[in-house]
């Protein structure tokens, strides 16, 4: 769930230019400006502890401070104002559907959050302005998020429970013999068997690799060919065998447990169980908490590091 921003990290705005910023703006009693982009007097308004969704840019200057304009997300916790004019008199003042452009005082900001979290050209004393503009999509009420929190947590509580079973059916479906199990929950599968320099401490190692979740969703992969064609091609990424140290490199567990003693030259498959990947946190988007991997490994190079000068004898 994204994290929800707040105003002490100087967030906020949808698409307001520098000319924009000096139309006419309308003034609260505390010194708040403000200026109505559209309007939407009819429908619900937030209250204190609401989240609100929607998008907004932040402009300090001619320059776009932040701005997630195009992407609708969580953008506030409404709270109490904290100083005469702050954006959160702002919000309490929008109805959903609504856009509106905020005039706040760069001085009351920086005494709130700190000089040293401002823009760049901030001058304490300046008299100068940050200009927000919020378009507000959506309200949340402390129920409605308690209620989606809880809703979370089951759907944990599910996929903990369910994982391990999964994994296995996945295995004896998909793999009809040739399958090592080992006590740690870790399956592997040798599709050929290398006859070089064992995996071990401190070896370096050159792998080429495909990693994707039981669903079939290939995540992640050094192959650049691979990449494009599974749709998750990075163009600045220089793709190319992953290399590493034995025991220095950090990995997660399960990779590291299904490369140990394996030969140079060995292709295989490790089914790795989240409690060896990446737990109950998860990686990202596609990742999800408690999702087992499948990594495709082919061990191109296993070399010892303290060989590669041999001293000079004569």
């Amino acid at each position: 769930m994204r994290r929800i921003l707040i105003l002490t990290a100087l967030v906020l705005a949808v698409g307001i230019n520098a000319t924009a910023q000096h139309q006419r703006f309308k003034k609260t009693r505390s010194g708040l400006q403000y200026r109505y982009e559209t309007r939407n007097r009819k429908a619900p308004q937030p209250k204190v502890g609401d989240v609100l969704v929607g998008e907004m840019t932040m402009m300090f200057g001619n320059d776009t401070i932040f701005s997630t304009e195009g992407h609708p997300q969580r953008i506030f916790h409404v709270a109490e104002s904290a100083f005469p004019g702050d954006i959160n008199e702002g919000l309490l003042m929008m109805h959903k559907g609504e856009a509106m452009v905020f005039a706040v005082q760069a001085d009351s900001v920086a005494e709130r959050v700190g000089e040293n979290r401002m823009p760049p050209d901030f001058r304490k004393g300046g008299g100068q302005t940050i200009y927000y503009t919020v378009a507000l999509h959506d309200i949340l009420s402390p129920e409605q998020i308690a209620h989606e929190q809880d809703s979370i947590r089951a759907m944990l509580e599910t996929r903990k429970k369910n994982e391990g079973k999964e994994l296995a059916e996945y295995v004896q479906t998909h793999y009809t013999s040739g399958v090592e199990m080992t006590l740690s929950g870790l399956y592997i599968v040798i599709k050929k068997k290398g006859n070089g320099l064992i995996v071990t401490p401190g070896k370096a190692v050159v792998a080429d690799y495909v990693g994707r979740t039981l669903d079939g969703k290939v995540f992640d992969t050094s192959i650049d060919s691979v990449a494009r064609a599974e749709g998750i091609h990075q163009p600045k990424r220089p793709y190319g065998p992953l290399s590493y140290v034995v025991g220095q490199t950090p990995l997660i567990p399960g990779w590291e447990q299904g490369v140990y003693g394996q030969p140079e030259g060995t292709e295989l498959t490790i089914l790795i169980p989240s409690s060896l990947a990446y737990g109950e946190r998860g990686a990202g988007d596609v990742i999800l908490p408690y999702t087992s991997l499948i990594f495709d490994i082919k061990i191109l190079k296993v070399e010892d590091p303290s060989q590669a000068n041999p001293p000079n004898d004569k």
